[in-house]
C-alpha cells in the first residue's frame, strides 16, 4: 500500500514537472525524451501558424490630410452608411423629389457609374447660385443613384463655422486634399468662386444670373486652382462640367429682391465711391460677407430642376493652368446656354416651364373623363 502511494506521488510529481517545464529528473534518457517532445510541438504550433501572425500588425499611418479629414477618406460605403449622412440623405431626398422633381442628366458618362468600382477618379466643376441650397442636394443625389459619395470642396471657413457639412460630404478646399482623394478614386465636386458670384447673381434682379464672368476673384486673382489640382493627376485626366438647369429660380431671397427693388446697391456704391472706399479690400470683404449670409434667408420656390452632366474636358500635356480653367469654363457656359437657354434669372419663366405642362395634362385628363362620360 505504502509502494502504491509511493509511486502514485511519483507520477504525480512527474506529472506537475511536465506540467511547468520544471523537470528535476535524475534519469537523462527521460529529460532527452521529453526535450524531443516539446521542441515537436513548439514546430508544430509554428507551423499551424501564420507569419504575418507572429508579427504584431502596425497600422498605417495617415497621411496630414487623413489626419485632418478622417470622415472624408472613408470609403463610398462606409460614408453611405453613416447614420448622420442617412439623415441627410433621407431628408434630401424627400425634398428635392417633391419640391424640385430633381434630376441627373449625363451623370452615366462619369467613372465607375452604375454602382461600379472606378478606376479613377474625377473632377466636377460647376456653377454658383447666389443660395448655395443646390450643393448638398447634387451630392446626396448622387450617392442615390450611383452608389458613390462625391466630396465637396468647401470653403475652408464655412467648414470650419458649419461642421456639420463635412457628413454631407464637404470638405475644407486645400489642394492636397482635393489631390489624394482624385488618387483615391473618388469623385470631386468643386465650384469655383464664392462670394465675389454670389454678388454678381444678385445685382440687377439677377440679369447675368446664368453667366460665368471673369473667373475673377476682388484681388484679381484667377479661378485655376481647380485646373492646377487636375494638372497633378496627370495628362489625361478628365474634368466634368456641371450646373442646374432653373437653379437660381429654386430659391427666393425676399431681402435681396427688396434690396435691389429700393436700389440700395446703387446707393451703397455711390456712397463708398464718395468716400473713396469702393476699392478697399476689407470693405469689400465685409460686403462680401453680408450679402453671403442674407442669401441664405431665402424660400423654397417649386420649379422643376435638373443638374446636367457636359462631356470631359481633357487635360493636355504641357498646357498652363490659365489655359485648362479657360477651356473649362467655356465648356461650363455652353452647357449653360444650351440647356438653360438664357442668362437672366425669371420665376415667371421657370414656373411656367414647370407648370404648364403638368397643368395642360391635368385639364386633358379631365376633358377625356368629361367626354367619356358623356
Amino acid at each position: 500500500m505504502a509502494r502504491k502511494h509511493q509511486q502514485g506521488e511519483t507520477a504525480l510529481g512527474r506529472s506537475a514537472s511536465m506540467t511547468f517545464s520544471c523537470i528535476d529528473l535524475k534519469d537523462q534518457t527521460v529529460e532527452v525524451a521529453l526535450d524531443r517532445v516539446s521542441s515537436d510541438v513548439a514546430l508544430e504550433e509554428d507551423a499551424s501558424i501564420p507569419f504575418a501572425a507572429k508579427v504584431p500588425c502596425k497600422a498605417p499611418e495617415r497621411t496630414p490630410s487623413q489626419a485632418r479629414e478622417p470622415f472624408a477618406f472613408l470609403s463610398d460605403k462606409d460614408i453611405a452608411a453613416d447614420w448622420r449622412y442617412k439623415i441627410l440623405q433621407n431628408y434630401m431626398a424627400l425634398y428635392s423629389r417633391y419640391l424640385y422633381q430633381f434630376s441627373v442628366c449625363g451623370w452615366h458618362q462619369l467613372p465607375g457609374a452604375r454602382y461600379g468600382k472606378p478606376d479613377k477618379g474625377c473632377l466636377l466643376v460647376g456653377s454658383h447660385t447666389f443660395h448655395s441650397a443646390d450643393i448638398p442636394m447634387c451630392m446626396l443625389h448622387a450617392q442615390t443613384i450611383s452608389g458613390h459619395a462625391p466630396r465637396g470642396l468647401f470653403h475652408r471657413v464655412l467648414v470650419e463655422a458649419v461642421p456639420f457639412l463635412r457628413y454631407c460630404g464637404a470638405v475644407p478646399g486645400h489642394r492636397d486634399i482635393a489631390v489624394e482623394l482624385l488618387h483615391q478614386s473618388c469623385w470631386v465636386g468643386v465650384i469655383p468662386g464664392g462670394a465675389e458670384e454670389i454678388m454678381s447673381h444678385c445685382a440687377a434682379h439677377g440679369r447675368e444670373a446664368y453667366t460665368l464672368g471673369s473667373w475673377q476673384s476682388s484681388s484679381g486673382r484667377s479661378r485655376r486652382g481647380f485646373a492646377e489640382v487636375a494638372q497633378a493627376l496627370g495628362d489625361g485626366f478628365e474634368i466634368f462640367p456641371f450646373f442646374c438647369e432653373n437653379g437660381e429660380e429654386m430659391r427666393f431671397a425676399p431681402l435681396i429682391e427688396l434690396w435691389m427693388l429700393l436700389r440700395l446697391d446703387w446707393g451703397c456704391a455711390l456712397l463708398l465711391g464718395c468716400f473713396g472706399l469702393r476699392t478697399n479690400a476689407q470693405v469689400h470683404r465685409l460686403l462680401q460677407q453680408a450679402t453671403f449670409w442674407v442669401s441664405l434667408i431665402s424660400f423654397p420656390v417649386p420649379v422643376r430642376v435638373t443638374q446636367h452632366i457636359g462631356e470631359p474636358v481633357v487635360v493636355r500635356a504641357g498646357e498652363a493652368p490659365e489655359v485648362l480653367a479657360a477651356r473649362v469654363k467655356d465648356s461650363l457656359q455652353r452647357l449653360i446656354d444650351e440647356r438653360q437657354g438664357r442668362r437672366h434669372r425669371s420665376y415667371v419663366r421657370a414656373l411656367c416651364d414647370t407648370w404648364v405642362p403638368v397643368l395642360a395634362l391635368w385639364a386633358i385628363r379631365v376633358l377625356g373623363i368629361d367626354l367619356a362620360l358623356g
